[in-house]
């Protein structure tokens, strides 16, 4: 989500200190891009590791749900949220994963999954590789600039050896109609008693996030449910004909940090168009890193996303685009 008005100070974009670094993972993105750190842990619930990457110019990892514990993390989601890792680069990427992935009794949705090598595919061709790119979801909403940034990638990928192809996909329209119901009911019941007994002590833009949530039915909650698993699973039958998905990460540019609240949210916008949430839904691996810049000097990113527990495929897609480009070299001036 945006950074936002809050109570306490935000964090700046160490492109642009008035820009927004994206969130809700802002630190973690802000540390990774400005070399304060080599790497930092975000959670994802609808794309809050990914936003950052794109807006701060780094590598971001919501791998598949479960393969990453989320224990000690303060909830948002129950049936959407994930953790996960942003660095520099997809090798760092790869490593970090390989360090924090793996069975957690504390976190009840940890999945009993062997951990394999997350680097095993780094550096290996893509010749061959079939990529599918749901143009649906995002060409009659995405930024000129983040469009023609992610249409030079495809080229790329192409070049490098890839098969592309465009694939079916929902409207981004359908998936915020399952997408939103979904995460608002759980956090509205995850936060229903101190939304009851102290609401002014919420964030504005959070307090009628979560007052949406309340309104949710359980019959919308229910159908919602019942409309994401039926995305899970045509997505599934298309991984038959391709091995990875390939898309922007958003269809906005990050505006200028707020210094007031708003009378309305990302949840009334009608400009800011994110596709990540879609991954988030399937529970399949997404990660984000650069592919250039705007006109403006800000990072644009694109979004990979792969099958099940299969982040190795993912990584090495990524790693051959980043090293056939100077995108991960090029740091903020700070």
């Amino acid at each position: 989500m945006p950074t936002l008005a809050s109570y306490f100070q935000p964090a700046r974009n160490p492109w642009d200190l008035e820009i927004d670094p994206g969130g809700s993972s802002s630190g973690s993105g802000v540390a990774v891009a400005a070399g304060l750190a080599f790497g930092a842990m975000g959670s994802d619930t609808g794309g809050s590791i990914r936003w950052p990457a794109f807006c701060c110019g780094i590598v971001g990892m919501k791998a598949t749900y479960g393969r990453v514990s989320r224990a000690g993390v303060f909830p948002l989601s129950w049936n959407l949220d994930h953790t996960g890792p942003m660095t520099r680069t997809v090798r760092d990427c790869a490593l970090m994963l390989q360090a924090c992935a793996g069975y957690d009794p504390l976190d009840p949705a940890s999945a009993h999954q062997p951990v394999p090598d997350f680097s095993a595919k780094v550096g290996h061709e893509i010749k061959g590789l079939r990529i599918g790119v749901p143009r649906r979801l995002f060409t009659d909403n995405c930024d000129r600039e983040i469009l023609a940034a992610f249409e030079a990638t495809v080229t790329q990928m192409a070049t490098l050896g890839a098969e592309v192809s465009e694939v079916e996909s929902h409207t981004v329209d359908e998936l915020w109609a399952v997408f939103w119901p979904i995460l608002c009911a759980d956090a509205a019941a995850y936060h229903l008693e101190d939304l009851k007994k102290r609401p002014d002590d919420y964030n504005p833009d959070l307090r009628l996030t979560l007052a949406a949530g309340v309104l949710v039915s359980a019959t919308a909650y229910v159908q919602a449910q019942r409309v994401r698993e039926q995305i899970r699973q045509r997505m599934l039958q298309q991984f038959e004909t391709i091995d990875l998905f390939m898309l922007p990460a958003t269809g906005c540019m990050p505006a200028r940090i707020r210094a007031e609240a708003s009378t309305g949210t990302f949840l009334t916008a009608d400009d800011f168009f994110i596709y990540t949430p879609l991954f988030n839904l399937t529970g399949f691996p997404a990660l984000v890193l650069p592919c250039g810049f705007s006109e403006a000097g800000l990072p644009i990113g694109f979004q990979l996303a792969g099958k099940p527990f299969d982040e190795a495929t993912v990584f090495q897609a990524a790693y051959a685009y980043e090293q056939s480009t100077a995108w991960h070299t090029q740091h903020p001036a700070l």
